[in-house]
């Protein structure tokens, strides 16, 4: 079931509803006016005792978009609800870097086009051999542009379990996923709190140049105004960058995200993940 929630100062979903609009699902792939997904797998032959990475994609039409595990100012995460075969246990959704839009003044942290989520499925080397299993999973995601609307979709997808004949060749689309990913920062990061300042301190050893800009994305929801600038400087492989923090920061002890540099001929967004405590000033 899907609604249209006209989009403005909202927080979560509490909007005014417009209409209705239903979802058409098949086995792997669910079309709406907006979009299309597809639950794929990397392979479709797997031995006992070894993982199976499956992919949710969401394609979205222009001036659409949905939202990151850590939405912004309104939105909802996109979320995957597994049902699997006993012995197989799935890990938790590998997010892409992503990226930051605003409405009217209101500023969320996701994806336009297109996004790729990919999780991990652990297959148990109990499982008998050769077999076949069915992977079902229910999807949810929020799609923005001058309205919302959440739609959702039920997927199955068979994968065969072999230990002789198995499909070990590599698929470009989740090679092209992975690249995605932000990866562990390489250099060290500080964050350090000052009134109503974060500064997150990356480096030495940044190796990317001339940056377009510099983006921080937290994991959590309350500890930054998310849609004000963020001031950054890169010099001689550290960056400094500094973000607005919310009025209740202050009772924060730890600052972990994302950053996201895109460089003024990069082809693609680099993306690093981090954790650092967050080291306020004696005054603070």
């Amino acid at each position: 079931m899907h609604f249209a929630i006209k989009i403005g100062r909202f927080v979560g979903l509490g909007a005014l509803l417009l209409h209705l609009r239903p979802a058409c699902a098949g086995d792997a792939v669910v079309h709406t006016p907006q979009t299309r997904a597809e639950l794929s797998a990397e392979r479709r032959v797997a031995a006992p005792g070894e993982s199976v990475w499956v992919a949710l994609s969401i394609d979205l039409k222009p001036k659409w978009h949905t939202y990151w595990r850590t939405p912004g100012d309104a939105g909802e995460p996109i979320a995957i609800r597994w049902n699997l075969p006993a012995g197989v246990v799935a890990g938790p959704i590998q997010w892409p870097t992503p990226e930051r839009f605003t409405f009217s003044d209101i500023t969320g942290f996701g994806y336009t086009r297109h996004v790729t989520l990919l999780t991990e499925l652990k297959i148990a080397s109990s499982i008998a051999a050769p077999t076949e299993i069915l992977l079902k999973a229910d999807g949810t995601w929020l799609i923005c542009a001058e309205i919302c609307v959440p739609e959702d979709g039920s997927f199955s997808l068979p994968i065969k379990i072999d230990s002789v004949h198995r499909n070990i060749a590599t698929n470009a689309a989740f090679n092209a996923a992975r690249d995605a990913m932000p990866r562990p920062a390489p250099w060290p990061v500080k964050a350090t709190g000052s009134g109503n300042t974060l500064i997150i301190t990356a480096g030495p050893g940044i190796g990317e140049r001339a940056l377009k800009s510099a983006l921080y994305f937290p994991y959590d929801g309350d500890l930054i105004a998310n849609g004000a600038k963020q001031d950054f400087r890169l010099q001689d492989g550290t960056l400094e960058l500094k973000v607005e923090l919310t009025p209740d920061a202050s009772k924060r002890g730890e600052a972990a995200g994302v950053l996201r540099f895109d460089q003024e001929n990069g082809p693609l967004p680099a993306g690093y993940t981090f954790t650092a405590p967050i080291l306020w000033d004696a005054g603070k």
